[in-house]
């Protein structure tokens, strides 16, 4: 249970994972009170996804950008949304996915429709979340493109984003400067 607008401590007898049975918070001079809770439903089994990803930082000063392509291989279940912690200071441009073609590993991906992106939350907690028209199922290849808020200062460091939902099982980096 979470008041939205709570004045000060609040605090309920439930522990992690159980039934709530009462609640106590300071509710100062609120006229409405609004409370919001989760029903405890059956937790599905997790889902196994590892991810490999890729970032390459161009950093010359006249184009300075960031692409990410990350590799999701779903062993159990399926994906039909994605998240990935976006830096602060990141502004993200563009959003694709892509399926790779079972019987051809020469042949050009298909692109996948995307019914949704956006950057949610503000610094450290944005999240970019990736809605996809139809789950998939084995492999999903999510392209980013983005590029810094701001001009890049002679030192600076270089935040990569981060998949939320996958074990990420290698990564490679490479960037350019002139």
């Amino acid at each position: 249970i979470v008041c939205k607008h709570c004045a000060g401590a609040e605090a309920t007898d439930a522990e992690y994972g159980k039934v709530a049975k009462s609640w106590r918070g300071n509710l100062g001079l609120e006229k409405d009170v609004h409370f919001h809770w989760t029903i405890p439903t059956n937790v599905p089994a997790a889902k196994a996804i590892d991810v490999r990803e890729a970032h390459f930082w161009d950093l010359r000063p006249a184009s300075p950008a960031l692409w990410t392509s990350l590799r999701y291989d779903v062993a159990k279940g399926n994906l039909g949304q994605v998240q990935v912690a976006i830096p602060d200071g990141i502004h993200v441009l563009g959003v694709n996915a892509l399926v790779p073609t079972a019987s051809d590993a020469s042949a050009t991906p298909t692109r996948l429709v995307i019914r949704n992106w956006n950057v949610v939350g503000k610094g450290p907690q944005r999240r970019l979340q990736v809605e996809l028209a139809q789950p998939v199922t084995g492999v999903l290849i999510l392209n980013l493109e983005m590029a810094p808020q701001n001009p890049l200062r002679a030192k600076q460091l270089l935040a990569l984003p981060a998949p939320l939902q996958a074990n990420s099982v290698t990564g490679l980096l490479g960037y350019r400067v002139d």
